[in-house]
């Protein structure tokens, strides 16, 4: 599961910057569209996830995000967005 989190991070980091984020702009929301789990590891190493991307909250669902992103991590399919 530690794997399928440094995954999300790192690919997070890359859909901030290919958003043109401010780098220390917060994100209002990071969502997971995915296996259980992925939603196991999300929840696992939430605080982890949001403190290294800047999230100020991690959703399973959003609207109208500004990135979309989706990505392998650990075998696991998994798609990411994010929105200010």
């Amino acid at each position: 599961m530690r794997e399928i989190a440094r995954e999300i991070i790192r690919n997070l980091q890359v859909l901030r910057k290919d958003t043109v984020y401010v780098v220390s702009a917060k994100n209002s929301y990071c969502n997971f569209l995915s296996s259980s789990l992925v939603k196991e590891a999300v929840e696992k190493f939430k605080e982890k996830i949001m403190a290294e991307t800047l999230a100020l909250s991690l959703e399973e669902n959003i609207d109208n995000a500004d990135g979309e992103s989706s990505i392998d991590a650990n075998n696991e399919s998994v798609t990411i967005k994010v929105k200010k």
